[in-house]
């Protein structure tokens, strides 16, 4: 969901920009504030499928390991309760 409303408000972010250039420092703001928080969201899916977060880094293998179900056991990086 994360992923969905930041991709959502950074398209309707742009299209404001792109009627009034003035307002255009909105996009670089919104990026900025949503960069560390996005990093997160994609480190946390990397544990969520059983590798480390470091893959995060490698952008074509990203992809794929990001459509991968997510595992129910086994996981190193699931907290137990």
């Amino acid at each position: 969901m994360f992923t969905l409303v930041n991709f959502v408000v950074s398209i309707v972010l742009g299209i404001i920009a792109g009627i009034v250039p003035v307002l255009a420092i909105l996009s670089s703001i919104w990026s900025l504030v949503t960069l560390l928080p996005s990093v997160a969201v994609g480190i946390r899916r990397m544990h969520d499928i059983g590798k480390v977060g470091w893959w995060i880094l490698a952008p074509l293998y990203n992809i794929y390991l990001a459509a991968q179900p997510t595992l129910n056991e086994g996981n190193p990086y699931s907290q137990k309760a």
